[in-house]
Parts: structure tokens; C-alpha cells; sequence
């Protein structure tokens, strides 16, 4: 599970989300059509990803300790 903020502190074209998972030391990659951007999640599953485009995005989430488990893959969203 996760939720996730957006705010525009970038100005007019760009984003910050911030946002929590339920695993603290996830990955969490933000994929956008320009590029990609990763953060690791604090103790309590919180991070942040600055400066991203206004646009489509999807979040691919890992565990970068244990590869035997499968990543999860968000829809695509609007940010």
C-alpha cells in the first residue's frame, strides 16, 4: 500500500511527490517519459522525488535486499 502528495515547488512544469509505503528501505523509482528518478524509503516507508515532469508517471517499487521478491508496478497517473 502507499500514498502519495504532490506539490509544485519547481515551478509551473515541475513536481515533487512525496509519498509512503509500508516498506522502509524500498525502492521507489518514479518513471516518467523523460526519465526516471529513484529514492529509497526512510524507517517509517516515507520518500521523496524532486523535480519531476508534469505528466504520466508510474512508480515501480523493490526491496532492494530480497530479489526473490517480485517488484510492484503502479498504473499510471497524472502528476
Amino acid at each position: 500500500a502507499s500514498l502519495t502528495h504532490v506539490s509544485p515547488p519547481f515551478g509551473i512544469d515541475r513536481v515533487r511527490v512525496d509519498g509512503w509505503v509500508t516498506s522502509p528501505g524500498a525502492q521507489v523509482e518514479a518513471v516518467t517519459a523523460e526519465s526516471s528518478v529513484s529514492a529509497i524509503s526512510d524507517a517509517n516507508g516515507r520518500f521523496v522525488l524532486d523535480d519531476l515532469p508534469h505528466g504520466p508517471v508510474h512508480f515501480v517499487i523493490t526491496d532492494p535486499d530480497n530479489e526473490d521478491v517480485r517488484p510492484v508496478i503502479t498504473p499510471t497517473i497524472q502528476i
